[in-house]
């Protein structure tokens, strides 16, 4: 695979694109400024792109027609804008989910998070149609026993549990009514085929909290695109449960350990037990709850219908904070008499009219009904807001989520009875994830030897410091975490789109980081940042999967005798050939034989994530490299310097400089002359590898 900021468009190609900004550009000098809302997409014969901006003054139709002209260009069409959208394109979300979506404030939250892979809930109830459209590729997948192989392959005590598993203790009413025959755990979780919605109360909670989003089909889940751990406690509905699905409290016991053994961040509980039931109260369930709060595990519980006064088992577990309990509230934020009340109650949300998944006749065509009302169907709406609140931030403790979750519910109106029914009200999703601190996360390297440890670390935005400061620990790579304020709560901090700087002891970190708004947390992953000055003394460069850049900084040597100096995990290896100003790739068999010599510059294909720390040479002489016209690559020498001064031997020469990021595969630019849009790289830093286009061959000075 041939990798390069245009790839396969030949001499020819280059030229023209040469050409092209050349004259685009050189109208950009002469103006200082370019048209901001006029911007062109030039397609060439290779199947390759590039959008341009359009020279202030410049006709836009003129223009296109000359850029068409030139060879190689096959299409060339004006930019056209695009709005960001939180409301979901689902049939049913207009009609029917936004009465009572909006009032929970989902569009709002949607605006932070929708939900990811990397949320796994955890549903004990029913089990699931598998066959449903709004569940499609969303099951959680068990890597260790994904088979059908009739054995435990991983020894959870569950066989074949590729996607969740049940625990339903088999009787003869079981066995007879339900067609139940397995007496051990397995990975069996379909939803039951009664002929009744009631059999299908699984389906209609993981449609509730999870159908997937924005998907142009049927109805849009509080969070979309989650992994849902799927697992069966309550049968087929006996007729001596008047049909309802039911169960016993060991197995939910059994479920909630399973659902943490396996990696669950949250866990759904649209059951109870009869309100003031001791026999409830088992010590299995008792510790199963414990151990799931030790792991930051946040377990939502329906209380019950019927009225009661005093929710059931495990909604009335007070003494655990991780267990939260959810009543209903009827479309007039009042108290159904069916939902109920008292302490263990922590949350109230809808559970009338609300539209989910389930065939009205399970193995029938219509996928999608109204829910009457019941408790159960309230309790997704509180998974889903811990659901997006943990997107947000995924590292706060759980009293944190429910101060947060707490503070943000609307007051409800008195009941007829008297006594609180909602706990601390009707949750208000949009306000709860807006509340969430966000944080910046990363690595930072820096030579110890010349800086103190102990650093303060800072995010500064619109030039104001926002969030809470840490202390980087010495050491030569470290990892750091910033807690930074809302934006809603605190409009000082930004908005979407503003550009974040890390500040490390008043010295600004070379990278920003911009915030996207929907769907992005202002995070940045295992990104590794170096200090501006000094120069350190070790270079540590982090590869992610896919393609890397690389710089070697060792001697001339044999590729078997420097091996130790390149990353270990790659898969295919291009080395920078500067008699063709191309990447060419190393077969195998050559591979042995290549010869490599400081500052060579390769393109790595890496099979996982890895850091490398590489001594740096003690001292670099001013180095002076030719450079010929068309794109150039080299590794840059000099001290960390503005792009203008870094090479100003070049003069008007240079045409555009590039610089790839291998933690985001992104590429930075600088343009002489252009927009701020395409100067999002501002300084050359020591040892890294950039690009330069040139009009003329050139002489590059690179001082020490």
């Amino acid at each position: 695979m041939f990798h390069f900021p245009f790839p396969l468009l030949g001499k020819t190609g280059l030229f023209i694109l040469a050409l092209v900004c050349l004259v685009l550009l050189s109208g950009g000098r002469a103006n200082s400024a370019m048209s901001s809302s006029l911007w062109l997409s030039v397609g060439f014969e290779n199947g390759e792109f590039r959008v341009l901006p359009v020279p202030e003054n410049t006709d836009l139709n003129t223009h296109k027609e000359w850029l068409k002209s030139l060879p190689s260009v096959i299409s060339v069409e004006a930019d056209a804008p695009v709005l960001a959208s939180t409301v979901p394109n689902d049939p049913f979300y207009a009609s029917i989910q936004a009465s009572y979506l909006n009032v929970l404030g989902l569009p709002d939250a949607w605006e932070f998070a929708t939900g990811g892979q990397e949320i796994v809930i955890a549903i004990i109830d029913s089990g699931i149609d598998l066959n449903h459209e709004e569940f499609v590729g969303r099951l959680w997948e068990n890597p260790y026993d994904n088979d059908d192989n009739g054995i435990d392959d991983d020894g959870n005590g569950c066989i074949d549990d590729k996607h969740g598993c049940t625990f339903i203790n088999l009787t003869e009413e079981r066995t007879e009514q339900c067609g139940y025959t397995n007496i051990l755990p397995t990975g069996d979780i379909r939803d039951d085929d009664g002929g009744s919605v009631n059999h299908s109360h699984g389906t209609l909670v993981a449609g509730i909290l999870a159908a997937t989003g924005d998907n142009q089909v049927g109805i849009a889940g509080v969070v979309w695109n989650v992994q849902l751990m799927i697992i069966k406690v309550l049968d087929c509905g006996l007729e001596e449960n008047q049909g309802i699905p039911g169960g016993d409290m060991s197995n939910v016991a059994q479920a909630i350990d399973y659902a943490r053994r396996m990696g669950a961040d949250l866990i759904n509980l649209s059951l109870a037990s009869n309100p003031g039931d001791p026999s409830a109260d088992l010590a299995i369930l008792r510790n199963a709850i414990f151990k799931a709060g030790q792991e930051n595990i946040i377990i939502t519980a329906a209380v019950g219908n019927g009225g009661a006064r005093g929710p059931g088992l495990p909604a009335a577990y007070t003494r655990f904070d991780n267990v939260i309990g959810v009543a209903s509230a009827d479309n007039n934020d009042e108290w159904p008499s069916y939902s109920a009340y008292g302490a263990g109650v922590d949350f109230a949300a809808y559970s009338e009219g609300v539209a989910s998944t389930a065939r009205s006749d399970i193995g029938l065509s219509t996928p999608y009904v109204r829910i009457k009302n019941g408790t159960s169907f309230a309790t997704p709406f509180v998974t889903g807001m811990y659901a997006l609140m943990k997107m947000r931030n995924p590292n706060l403790p759980i009293e944190e989520y429910l101060r947060i979750g707490r503070e943000a519910a609307r007051p409800v109106k008195a009941a007829i009875h008297g006594r609180n029914w909602a706990g601390a009200g009707i949750v208000d999703i949009g306000v709860a994830v807006s509340r969430v601190p966000f944080s910046i996360t990363g690595t930072v390297s820096i030579d110890w030897h010349k800086a103190p440890p102990n650093l303060p670390i800072a995010a500064r935005i619109n030039g104001a410091y926002c969030g809470v400061s840490q202390t980087i620990e010495e050491g030569a790579i470290t990892t750091f975490s910033i807690k930074v304020l809302s934006a809603a709560e605190l409009s000082a901090c930004g908005k979407p789109g503003d550009q974040i700087e890390l500040v490390l002891d008043g010295i600004l970190l070379t990278q920003s980081f911009v915030w996207g708004g929907r769907n992005e947390q202002l995070a940045v992953i295992d990104a590794t940042i170096d200090l501006v000055r000094p120069i350190p003394s070790e270079l540590v460069q982090h590869f992610t999967f896919g393609w890397n850049l690389y710089t070697y900084l060792g001697e001339f040597g044999f590729v078997d005798t420097v091996l130790e100096l390149f990353p270990q995990k790659w898969l295919q290896i291009q080395k920078w050939d500067t008699n063709t100003n191309k990447f060419l790739e190393i077969s195998p068999s050559a591979f042995h034989n290549t010869t490599v010599n400081k500052f060579d510059v390769f393109w790595l294909v890496m099979t996982n994530s890895e850091f490398v720390a590489t001594p740096v040479p003690r001292a670099v002489e001013p180095r002076v490299i030719s450079l010929e016209k068309g794109w150039n690559v080299f590794t840059y020498t000099g001290p960390v310097l503005p792009v203008q001064e870094a090479l100003q031997s070049l003069s008007d020469t240079y045409l555009q400089l590039l610089k790839y990021e291998n933690i985001d595969a992104s590429w930075l630019s600088y343009v002489p002359g252009g927009p701020e849009s395409l100067n999002d790289l501002s300084a050359l830093r020591t040892y890294e590898v950039y690009w330069v286009l040139l009009q003329e061959p050139d002489v590059l000075i690179m001082s020490q």
